[in-house]
């Protein structure tokens, strides 16, 4: 290739800058997402007590993983209890698990529809924390 490219971005029209465009045409919809789920779930570990004794229903907190891969988007939601402090958390096994196709990089052309399709993994998450 001639020529010369000033510059921290990639050269228009390289792999790279295709690659870099589909990235942030993605960061959108998955960011509208991870808001809607700060909003439609539960508080999490630091709005609550340390547990002092037995765990109730209180004690329980939540995590989501979103593993969104080329085969398939899959959530993971594991329930724990954690004391707090210098303790570790205590997850419960095995967690409850969603996978749904296509995973996310089949939308590059649509990167709009990315957010839509993962309505039924918030649909998911949703219906298995239980209401705060």
């Amino acid at each position: 290739r001639g020529g010369s490219w000033a510059g921290d971005q990639p050269p228009p029209g390289s792999a790279s800058c295709g690659k870099m465009t589909v990235r942030l045409r993605l960061a959108g919809p998955l960011s509208f997402l991870l808001v809607l789920l700060e909003l439609v779930l539960p508080a999490g570990a630091d709005d609550r007590p340390a547990i002092s004794g037995g765990e109730t229903a209180a004690d329980v907190k939540w995590m989501i993983l979103i593993d969104a891969g080329s085969s398939g988007s899959r959530m993971h939601v594991y329930s724990y209890t954690w004391a707090g402090g210098d303790s570790y958390p205590v997850f419960q096994l095995p967690d409850k698990k969603l996978k749904t196709k296509p995973g996310l990089s089949s939308f590059k052309d649509n990167p709009t529809a990315a957010g839509a399709s993962l309505e039924q993994l918030v649909e998911f998450a949703k219906k298995t924390i239980p209401a705060a």
